[in-house]
């Protein structure tokens, strides 16, 4: 069987793209053929080690669109990122990811054409890509969703552990996608989440974390996740005190410019000197802070093996992130969530509700409102821009986790659920049955 992915590449961060990559190592072990399609080359190399990859090249003009648009919706310039960003659903994405105009739109729809001509697949797998539905309609090639809560078209609630905020005005996907959806004789579209539709819908977790209801054509999967691993531990990994708690800190390469000097500045404050052994993983983005003469407990690197980190952790605080999560609850360890957006945030809440975690905000500034123009209308979303998390108000959060096993045995518990399911390898079973 031939299999052809579409993840979301276009938000900075590896979820999406690890989510593929553990289905289609699966499948290769399997004796299928797998591609895949991405608008950046980002992770061209990685995934071209193993798999025929396609980057889209779009004109200079969807280029231009595109960059001018990351940089008002999500500040991607880091001197004036805001801490917190909060929207409610994916018609954010359609601009973020330069789908401005039904031209564009059309352009890279056939740029897909094209590739699954080349390749000629049998079946299609998505992960957020807004057209992968539409180019399985256009192609006639069935198409598995990798979808979540949030996204789900049957259950899509970004911000669910609160009222959502009024006044934001999400953009007018619809606007966008109907005139060329009735075109090709689909159903209309009332937000960006529908256009999720699928053949078979992939859970990336547990019903625990994601309370999609069970059904047909829904299938909760467990873990699924894939990250470099070290062949052999690091030498440093040998000096860490082991009588004292370890403590991993990770953002994630999505984070942006708002895992900032002073966030970084903060854990150092929290953690000098004090028992507890800390390790932190800055990513390159941060290359030019100046982490020289740190407290001899802590030690800052670009890169460390996550899964080893977080395997031997008492407590990880992490930014929210997909992959990061799902390996703390297979590890059973407790979180601190430092989100940076509302996605994020909802990862921790969940945590948070289970009792194995603790979402720590980095501002209590009240919420402004931001508003943007396209074609099809006005936009507008919230940010907090200024920076409130003190090295005491972490350090307390800290320690109520630390000195407080109820936190340890929820995540225990979430740990053995979590185990029962075979992520990759079901997933690739249920496909064999319904499609090779």
């Amino acid at each position: 069987m031939k299999i052809l992915f579409f993840p979301s590449d276009l938000g900075g961060g590896f979820g999406h793209i690890s989510r593929c990559l553990a289905i289609a190592h699966e499948a290769q072990q399997r004796g299928h053929d797998c591609a895949f399609v991405t608008n950046t080359k980002k992770y061209y190399l990685r995934l071209s080690n193993n798999f025929q990859s396609y980057t889209i090249r779009t004109n200079r003009r969807w280029d231009s669109i595109l960059s001018g648009l990351k940089t008002i919706l999500f500040q991607s310039d880091s001197r004036y990122s805001p801490v917190f960003t909060e929207f409610p659903g994916l018609d954010f994405q359609v601009i973020r990811d330069g789908l401005v105009d039904e031209k564009v739109v059309k352009e890279i729809l056939t740029k897909y054409v094209q590739i699954v001509e080349h390749f000629n697949p049998h079946l299609l797998i998505g992960d957020t890509n807004l057209l992968a539905w539409i180019l399985s309609k256009k192609v006639d090639v069935p198409i598995v969703q990798i979808v979540r809560y949030a996204s789900h078209p049957s259950t899509a609630k970004l911000i669910w552990w609160k009222k959502e905020p009024e006044g934001v005005i999400q953009p007018n996907s619809s606007a966008l996608f109907n005139p060329l959806l009735k075109e090709m004789g689909l159903k209309p579209i009332k937000r960006a989440e529908d256009l999720l539709r699928g053949d078979l819908f992939i859970v990336p977790s547990i019903p625990e974390i994601e309370p999609i209801p069970m059904a047909r054509k829904t299938i909760h999967v467990g873990e699924l996740t894939i990250s470099s691993k070290d062949s052999e531990i690091p030498s440093w990994f040998e000096e860490i005190d082991n009588r004292q708690p370890l403590v991993y800190i990770t953002i994630g390469g999505g984070a942006g410019g708002v895992g900032n000097k002073l966030f970084f500045s903060t854990i150092v404050e929290a953690f000098a000197k004090k028992p507890i052994q800390v390790v932190v993983s800055a990513t390159n983005k941060f290359h030019s802070l100046d982490f020289t003469n740190l407290p001899k407990n802590m030690r800052f690197f670009q890169w460390v093996s996550g899964k080893l980190l977080i395997s031997n952790a008492d407590l990880v605080i992490f930014h929210g992130g997909y992959g990061t999560m799902m390996e703390s609850i297979a590890s059973g360890k407790p979180t601190i969530t430092v989100p940076f957006h509302s996605e994020q945030e909802g990862n921790g809440r969940r945590l948070e509700r289970l009792g194995c975690g603790i979402v720590v905000k980095l501002s209590r500034e009240p919420y402004k409102r931001i508003e943007g123009k396209w074609k099809y209308g006005t936009y507008s979303y919230l940010v907090q821009n200024r920076y409130d998390l003190t090295a005491k108000e972490l350090m307390n959060e800290v320690n109520k986790i630390l000195f407080n096993n109820e936190y340890l045995n929820k995540a225990q518990i979430l740990q053995s659920k979590i185990s029962e399911y075979d992520g990759a390898q079901r997933i690739m079973e249920i496909i064999e049955k319904y499609w090779s």
